[in-house]
Parts: C-alpha cells; structure tokens; sequence
C-alpha cells in the first residue's frame, strides 16, 4: 500500500521531460502544464510556485543541491 498518492492531472507523458524534482530540503517540484507545483512532504502543503504565459509549457525542473534554488525550464528554451 502506497503511504501517499499525489493527483498529478496534467502531468505529460514524455521521454524527454523532466518534470517532477524531490529536493534535499524534502519539497517536490512538480511541472504540470504551464504551473510548478511544490508539495512539502513535511506538512503535505501544496503551492503554485510560478505560472508560465499560457503559450509555454514547463519542460524540466531541478534543485540545487543546497534546496535554495529551483531552475524551471520551459517549452521555448527559457530558464
């Protein structure tokens, strides 16, 4: 039996994305269409990180190994 199922609705099935990101500060990032989503494992709080203009999609995210930053990349090659 799974401890935690997180509902992850618009999450692309792609080779080539990177889109979910579990940090060393326990917070997963999760790119979901053109938002990023941080679940904190430690209270179960979801907020909306950013949202992108809604002609963009997030394709990767990924956190520095200290967990202060987090580097999203999108559909048209910004950082």
């Amino acid at each position: 039996m799974p401890a935690k199922v997180l509902d992850a609705p618009a999450l692309y099935d792609d080779f080539y994305l990177n889109l979910v990101d579990w940090s060393s500060s326990n917070l997963l990032a999760v790119g979901l269409s053109n938002s990023v989503y941080l679940w904190n494992a430690g209270n179960s709080k979801v907020v909306r990180l950013v949202e992108l203009s809604a002609n963009d999609l997030v394709a990767s995210c990924s956190s520095s190994p200290s967990s202060n930053v987090l580097g999203v990349g999108t559909h048209l090659g910004e950082v």
